[in-house]
This record gives C-alpha cells, sequence and structure tokens, in this order.
C-alpha cells in the first residue's frame, strides 16, 4: 500500500531534481552569454560567495570591535 506513494514521492524528487539541472544549465549559458557582453566593455562576472574561495570573499567595513562603544575613563 505505500509503494504507489512512495513512487509518487520518488518521481516528484526527480523531477525536481531534473528542473534544477536545467536551471543551472540554463543559468551557465547565461552568464557566459553575459559574460562574453561585457568582457567586450572590460568586465567580468565572477562568482561570489561561500564557494568562491577557501574562507570566501573578505566583505569591506569597518575592522572587528570598532563598532562597540568604550566605557568612559575615570578621571
Amino acid at each position: 500500500m505505500a509503494e504507489p506513494e512512495e513512487n509518487g514521492l520518488v518521481k516528484s524528487v526527480e523531477g525536481l531534481l531534473s528542473d534544477k539541472q536545467a536551471m543551472a544549465a540554463r543559468e551557465k549559458k547565461l552568464i557566459e552569454g553575459l559574460n562574453a557582453a561585457l568582457g567586450k566593455l572590460g568586465y567580468k562576472v565572477v562568482r561570489t560567495g561561500s564557494n568562491s574561495g577557501a574562507d570566501g570573499p573578505k566583505k569591506p567595513g569597518r575592522p572587528p570591535g570598532s563598532g562597540k562603544a568604550q566605557a568612559p575613563k575615570a578621571a
């Protein structure tokens, strides 16, 4: 009795996986086209985020601890 439900679930997950793979392929093709167009202007699309490097890109901003209010010094 559980088999039809499992088969439906498996087919649903397989469908989602194929959709995700197709979307990734379209995204790659679009990025390649964008890189080609921007390359003519001297620009290039680069990947950012957690997969871009060992520690990821460093975010610009204040140094650590600079946002903390310091206690006033006693006289």
